[in-house]
């Protein structure tokens, strides 16, 4: 089952950027191609990783994904996944900021995915009940 989510970048004090993505799987499985797609494509250079990532809002992240037909409305980013096209990123807005500790959730958001470039990590959050962000998990990018 897939749930919406945000995925971007966090600093050490708490302040985010983040930007839409659709068809986002399990937290293992999110992080998993957040894992390939920093080591694979970027050659685990964590600023191009985010500013791919902060570059547009995602359908799906898919780094080894050989769809002989892509999801409809979606632009193919080797190595990445598959972004979303220009008209359905108006309907999300532009991209999100905040602090995780007072950020009310974005839309229909269930999980955030943060990556912490300094700590090379990617932090985890879920949406609560109350529209706010809990942390769910810490992972390292290696």
């Amino acid at each position: 089952m897939s749930e919406p989510a945000l995925v971007g970048a966090i600093t050490a004090d708490g302040t985010f950027t983040a930007r839409y993505l659709h068809w986002a799987g399990h937290p293992s499985d999110t992080v998993a191609a957040l894992r390939v797609i920093w080591a694979d494509h970027f050659g685990r250079d964590t600023t191009a990783t985010v500013d791919c990532l902060l570059s547009r809002d995602w359908h799906s992240l898919c780094p080894t994904c050989r769809h002989r037909r892509p999801p409809a409305a979606t632009v193919a980013v080797a190595g990445v996944g598959h972004a979303l096209a220009t008209q359905q990123l108006v309907a999300r807005g532009p991209v999100v900021r905040g602090h995780v500790a007072t950020a009310a959730r974005h839309h229909d958001t269930e999980w955030m995915y943060l990556i912490d470039a300094a700590a090379h990590t990617i932090r985890v959050y879920e949406a609560t009940v109350h529209d706010r962000w809990l942390p769910h998990s810490l992972h390292p990018l290696d």
